[in-house]
């Protein structure tokens, strides 16, 4: 493979969606079923016929579909699990250990992987960081198998998911075959799944002052950073040359002494260490298995004493990943780059270099030495070049510098050691809390002035690649002007079906499609949507969907309820001035449709501030646990990490588009047909809110029993179950077994008291924070509930609950001070 296939490979988009959408089974051509792809090149010996030696180790695989050895229940995903991977016959510990870190994030393992769901085409796309690019890996789900057929001879997983498998497959396919990602360094794995720089720390250095190592990994562990590690010794089971997935690290006191331990995993799903607290140790206590979530089974997960650790392991590895920073990159097939951006406000993070990796060059070229980089940061002030930081590329190939970076204009330049480079390439990133764009300004640091730099700039803003715009379809082939019709005509299907002229997809005549009835051209909404009449060319007046005249008022009927405007899809709560149509519920607000002529409203729409029991909303970008949320006002679904408004109390949420903000990186919601307003059109609200003794405990639209968890009207007591709205995604109930709502919590720095989640059943330290009921001893850990990111209100006193503490028959101002209270 040249390098110039190289670029396009990491370049390529591959649209697996029309794919899934055919639903015909999908070979992969870039990756075809071949014998050579599973087996290392030194062994492939060419015979005389040019085909590949009968090798006999080659004869223990071969491929079949998932849907073959998974018997058609194979998913992508379902409950996401640190203990879920088993490594097969491939050496590829390193990638497996770095997954299984990653799993103890569910959102971050979602981000690779936009398919969650098995398909019947067999396609599925894994978004890989590679040598800097977020790079889109399409591959299908052929995968090797051993000779009887029943299991994956690599990677596999101890449930029918295949996320493990196709991670790995994507991996291999980049470097060209499975075994040519054998072997490796964790920095590599971690860097390519999650995109954040990642330190190395040789133990070692630290023999001397082993509580400084501690510190770093124990605050790596409470920052949410993802970790492995690697044994060097042969000690009690452990294997040397190895990598492990390095989960937590815990402190507290134990018979009056404190202790230190790892938790610690083997990617093999088995063999444990045998020492001190290992699964087989009498220290183990029914309180102590319940305070750690320790489980007596070789599965591969194990605790061990921290000093044991270090002596016995020879270095970790810490991804920085942070889940609000954004990954930006900029590519240039250049030995010597340079490129210039702007920061209007504060940013920190990292700004990097990559180069090809080494395994990369070595699949091409056989084998590959990596040159050594060099990238330097300068802010650029008036006329004047000051350097900010510099920084050299380690083993795997980036160079990263970490800074908190003032406003300005910067230009970071990278470089090779080298005269000649093998692959002239330096990929610019930044890892930072807001968004940066790169613009190329590849010239030597000497040469940088201040008119380069904004001429470079002006350039990123004009040389955009323009907003594609769909065609309209205003008229047919023929050029005569299309009508919204809902009557059949001579091309339906049995006078019922009609064949849309763009997309070639049925639909039905009388949900309305648009129409020539001269040439008998059909165009379905999905490709021309209906814009929704708003003033009568004739008369003039403003009409809603159903041509009713609609009225420019108030609704003083319920001031306080908020509605969403029918054009634009913006929520506004309060007293405001709109136009109404009253027997159909719909509005228009005044952004949309002007007030009528003379009429002068010049106070501001009253915007969502507060959540429905009066909290305020905080605009957050932090990931559910399905990565998603639904909105309680247009029922919309939307994805967490492109932010949303969030009241964490009640488990609330506004999507951007109902309550835009100007720091939202995207708005990508999606709408559902669901019941969203009551009869009267008053918005309906998720809520466990208890029944009065004399409510109606029947669905409204199917006269089902309701339980207390539904959608509801309070002011029309109307009630939707969850059969006829599912409730919202990525929400978790944020009440104990008793309906009391949780409090949150967080205890002191240095706290070595732990927590049992009483929803996922893991050990958490809470100094993390928690969800509790103090009255009912329940606890809830934060990746089962996002954590709370608004500063408690005045007045209310969070605690901890203490072990063992009773709050039974607690007076009701004692509820109230704990933060527990009835819903």
């Amino acid at each position: 493979m040249t390098d110039v296939k190289l670029y396009a490979k990491l370049g390529k988009k591959a649209d697996y969606k029309s794919i899934i959408e055919k639903g015909e089974l999908w070979t992969d051509p870039d990756f075809t079923r071949d014998v050579s792809l599973m087996v290392k090149p030194e062994e492939m010996k060419p015979q005389p016929d040019g085909k590949p030696d009968d090798h006999e180790d080659w004869k223990k695989y071969g491929w079949k579909r998932a849907s073959e050895f998974f018997a058609g229940q194979q998913k992508v995903y379902e409950n996401l699990d640190i203990d879920d991977i088993e490594q097969g016959d491939l050496g590829d510990c390193y990638m497996l250990s770095a997954m299984s870190a990653l799993a103890e994030f569910p959102g971050r393992v979602q981000k690779l992987l936009p398919v969650k769901e098995g398909n019947k085409a067999g396609c599925y796309p894994v978004n890989l960081y590679v040598s800097g690019q977020l790079t889109p890996v399409v591959v299908d789900d052929f995968f090797p198998v051993k000779n009887n057929g029943k299991k994956p001879a690599f990677s596999g997983s101890k449930t029918k998911e295949l996320w493990v498998m196709l991670i790995e497959k994507a991996w291999a396919k980049i470097h060209g075959r499975f075994f040519n990602v054998e072997g490796g360094d964790s920095r590599e794995s971690l860097g390519a799944i999650t995109g954040a720089p990642v330190e190395y720390f040789k133990h070692s250095e630290y023999e001397s002052k082993p509580d400084e190592l501690w510190h770093i990994i124990k605050v790596a562990d409470e920052t949410n950073c993802v970790m492995c590690t690697g044994a060097n010794k042969e000690v009690n089971g452990i294997i040397p040359g190895h990598a492990y997935t390095l989960i937590n690290a815990f402190e507290f006191t134990h018979e009056g002494k404190n202790v230190r331990l790892v938790q610690i995993r083997n990617p093999w799903g088995c063999s444990e260490w045998k020492g001190a607290w290992s699964d087989g140790d009498k220290i183990w206590t029914a309180e102590l298995n319940k305070k750690m979530g320790h489980t007596n089974k070789d599965d591969g997960t194990f605790f061990m004493p921290f000093d044991e650790f270090r002596k016995i392991y020879i270095h970790c590895f810490i991804a920085r990943a942070k889940d609000e920073y954004i990954h930006s990159f900029k590519p240039i097939r250049k030995a010597q780059a340079g490129v210039v951006f702007t920061l209007p406000t504060k940013v920190k993070g990292y700004i990097s270099a990559y180069q090809i990796t080494s395994r990369l060059g070595k699949s091409m070229l056989g084998a590959y030495t990596m040159p050594r980089l060099i990238i330097e940061l300068y802010k650029v002030d008036g006329g004047k070049l000051m350097l900010v930081k510099n920084a050299a590329s380690n083993v795997v190939g980036p160079a990263h510098i970490e800074a908190e970076l003032e406003p300005g204009n910067y230009f970071a330049y990278g470089r090779f050691d080298k005269s000649e480079v093998v692959f002239p390439y330096i990929c610019f990133v930044a890892y930072t809390n807001k968004l940066v764009e790169f613009a190329e300004l590849s010239v030597e640091p000497k040469d940088v002035t201040q008119d380069k730099v904004q001429r470079a700039m002006i350039m990123l803003k004009t040389t955009k690649p323009p907003v594609q715009k769909k065609p309209s379809f205003d008229v047919c082939a023929r050029g005569h002007k299309l009508a919204w019709n809902t009557e059949a005509s001579d091309d339906t299907k049995s006078g019922e079906e009609y064949l849309c002229e763009n997309c070639r997809a049925f639909g039905k005549a009388k949900e309305g499609r648009w129409l020539c009835k001269e040439c008998s051209f059909d165009i379905c909404p999905k490709c021309k949507p209906r814009e929704i009449t708003t003033i009568d060319k004739d008369t003039g007046l403003v009409l809603c969907k159903n041509k009713h005249e609609m009225k420019f008022a108030i609704s003083m009927e319920d001031t306080n309820r908020p509605y969403l405007c029918d054009k634009c899809g913006r929520a506004y709560k309060g007293i405001v001035q709109r136009w109404m149509c009253k027997p159909c519920s719909d509005d228009f607000c005044r952004y949309c449709v002007p007030p009528p002529p003379g009429v002068n409203v010049n106070d501001p729409i009253p915007e969502i501030i507060n959540c429905y029991r009066g909290h305020k909303f905080v605009f957050s970008t932090a990931l559910t646990r399905t990565g998603k949320y639904d909105c309680d006002f247009c029922s919309k679904t939307g994805e967490s990490s492109y932010g949303r408004w969030f009241c964490a109390e009640c488990n609330s949420n506004v999507c951007p588009v109902c309550k835009p903000h100007k720091d939202a990186t995207k708005i990508e919601v999606a709408v559902k047909t669901k019941t969203v307003v009551c009869e009267k059109g008053h918005m309906l609200y998720f809520t466990c809110r208890p029944y009065e003794k004399g409510d109606d405990m029947k669905c409204h639209k199917c006269g089902k029993h309701v339980d207390t968890w539904r959608w509801n009207c309070k002011m029309c007591e109307f009630d939707v179950c969850t059969a006829c709205r599912p409730e919202p995604e990525g929400r978790r109930d944020a009440i104990c077994k008793n309906m009391h709502k949780l409090a949150y919590s967080i205890q002191p720095q240095g706290s070595t008291t732990y927590g049992r989640c009483d929803n996922c059943s893991k050990a958490f330290n809470l100094v993390k924070g928690r969800h509790h009921c103090n009255l009912c001893h329940y606890e809830m850990c934060l990746n089962c509930l996002a954590p709370l990111p608004q500063e408690p209100e005045e007045g209310v006193v969070e605690h901890a609950r203490r072990p063992g503490t009773q709050t039974e028959g607690a007076s009701d101002a004692k509820r109230e001070e704990c933060g527990c209270s009835i819903i």
